[in-house]
């Protein structure tokens, strides 16, 4: 959730006449302790809006000005998701409903039973993050049961982004192809790395040492279903032509489903 507060922050920063809300789960304590890291919990939204806040500022050195509202939801073990609970188009007044921007939209339809989001708002995107087509021909993360259930819940890709939005907006091109589709890395990427990157550019061109110690890119998040075995399958095919990378892999598993579905994770 850390790069949608990114998108939301520089939507607010570059066009300031335009009310921006972001809108974040709630949930319980029990399931904070499930998702949240280190054991951050809050008591109350507020907690919650004030670290959010602190966050945004300590990341990319501005001062949040957009709403924050959160609504009510909960985290499915099964899943690994959270998902809303209720009708989340409720957050926003009728009166300020203009455009809706809708991150990973499947998560957000799943239970959906409230209005439709395109009669909520004038406009509304949907921001696609994974191809459920390859994790479930895959069936990696999901035991039968739950296979069966996304299969045909989801529909992919002809049931819930498009009867639901406007338009999409692919993160990448590894996602399937859909209608009024566009692919796009609106994430982007935090200005602190680019400036590390323009160091280092300097210091190259300037007949520097850049790296003293050798280049290290640390990936801090990945789901193993999202390619990672295709990466290792290409980075062996290619060794001979790749000997000065190295690639380490150090794993941390934090099992959140229930004993009885390990075998099938």
């Amino acid at each position: 959730m850390a790069q949608p507060k990114k998108e939301w922050h520089y939507l607010k920063f570059l066009d300031g006449d335009r009310d921006v809300t972001l809108v974040i789960p709630w949930l319980s304590l029990k399931d904070q302790e499930l998702v949240y890291p280190n054991k951050i919990v809050f008591e109350l939204p507020f907690e919650h809006d004030a670290y959010v806040r602190h966050w945004i500022e300590d990341s990319i050195s501005f001062r949040p000005s957009f709403s924050i509202k959160f609504y009510p939801a909960k985290f499915f073990t099964e899943l690994r998701s959270i998902l809303p609970v209720g009708d989340i188009t409720e957050c926003i007044p009728d009166e300020l409903a203009d455009v809706a921007v809708l991150e990973e939209p499947e998560h957000l339809n799943w239970y959906h039973h409230g209005r439709k989001w395109k009669n909520k708002f004038r406009r509304v995107i949907g921001v696609v993050h994974t191809n459920y087509i390859a994790y479930v021909k895959r069936k990696e993360w999901a035991s039968d049961c739950l296979f069966h259930e996304v299969h045909e819940h989801l529909g992919y890709p002809d049931l819930l982004p498009q009867g639901n939005v406007n338009a999409i907006v692919r993160l990448s091109g590894a996602t399937q192809d859909m209608p009024r589709s566009v692919v796009c890395n609106i994430h982007g990427v935090n200005p602190k790395f680019l400036e590390v990157v323009k160091l280092k550019l300097n210091q190259v061109q300037n007949g520097e040492i850049a790296f003293t110690k050798g280049a290290y890119y640390y990936i801090g998040k990945m789901v193993w279903s999202k390619g990672y075995r295709e990466l290792l399958d290409l980075l062996s095919k290619y060794q001979s032509k790749l000997a000065g990378l190295e690639v380490d892999l150090y794993v941390l598993v934090r099992i959140l489903m229930k004993s009885e579905n390990l075998q099938n994770f």
